[in-house]
């Protein structure tokens, strides 16, 4: 009898455990950090010591409406990438370098996949401000320029639930930002970072 009682408790509790597993990953606010790599579409030919990748991180704010929809306001960086270019008549070297980073606000569309795992996908606007810097080191002129970009900002990614009020998360967003010198080119961030429930 006690051994039965015992049993019924334990898969109460089990159940309990996993319904405020599922609450706390689904619903309300949550506050995201990450870190990973970006990557910039940019042409390298015809340069020298070409980066055309640097650290990517961000910051984020988000609401869940329901278990499906929600909202995030964030601030995220997209590293400096740079190159050197000679050019053939005076043989004078070229230093460029390019920084971004911008803010965003995207919807959210989540699909709870059981086990402690959720995908999502993203989509909204966000403004890129890229910073640009060119040099001349053989006279020792440096010369930049600052501009700012809105556009359209889309992702996918996915959280493990470690806890019912932590989580594992992965992204991968992709936008398109001013290069410099009035060009512009796409931006791949792959992120992963820790998610907090509230």
């Amino acid at each position: 009898m006690k051994l039965r009682h015992h049993l019924a408790m334990l898969a109460a509790g089990t159940l309990m455990a996993s319904s405020a597993f599922a609450a706390g990953a689904s619903n309300g606010m949550y506050v995201n950090g990450s870190i990973g790599k970006s990557f910039w579409n940019v042409d390298c030919s015809g340069t020298s010591n070409c980066k055309s990748n640097d650290t990517a991180y961000k910051l984020l704010a988000g609401y869940n409406f329901d278990p499906h929809w929600g909202a995030e306001f964030g601030y995220y960086s997209l590293g400096t990438i740079g190159a050197n270019v000679t050019d053939p008549k005076f043989g004078v070297v070229t230093g460029a370098s390019v920084k971004g980073s911008g803010i965003e606000i995207v919807g959210v569309y989540r699909i709870d996949y059981g086990n402690n795992v959720v995908v999502f996908g993203k989509l909204g606007i966000g403004q890129t401000k890229t910073e640009s810097t060119y040099t001349i080191p053989a006279v020792a002129l440096t010369a930049s320029s600052s501009t700012s970009r809105t556009q359209a900002v889309f992702g996918v990614g996915a959280t493990y639930g470690l806890t019912p009020n932590l989580a594992l998360r992965a992204d991968i967003d992709a936008r398109r930002v001013n290069a410099g010198s009035g060009n512009s080119g796409n931006v791949t961030s792959v992120t992963i970072g820790l998610q907090a429930n509230f």
